[in-house]
């Protein structure tokens, strides 16, 4: 007995067809906002990207810091093999 001749079957036989998947095709999105709202839009954007690079200049005055630490543990290590 096929899909089709059951009740149920149009509905089993979509979610079962194999259909491919239209991920790789980028959707376009049109936004119609106020200009103020687009302004507001934009000045988060800036404080985001703001915090951001805050964020990634503290991550690296950390990596920074870690190396040191690290380097100085091998100095020490070095010291007390030749002691």
């Amino acid at each position: 007995m096929s899909f089709k001749n059951r009740g149920l079957g149009r509905g089993l036989e979509a979610l079962l067809v194999d259909v491919p998947a239209n991920e790789d095709r980028p959707i376009a999105v049109k936004i119609n906002l106020p200009s103020d709202v687009l302004n507001e839009l934009e000045a988060i954007n800036e404080v985001a990207e703001s915090a951001e690079m805050t964020i990634r200049q503290e991550r690296l005055v950390i990596l920074a810091e870690v190396l040191t630490l690290k380097e100085l543990m091998n100095e020490i290590e070095q010291q007390v093999r030749d002691f």
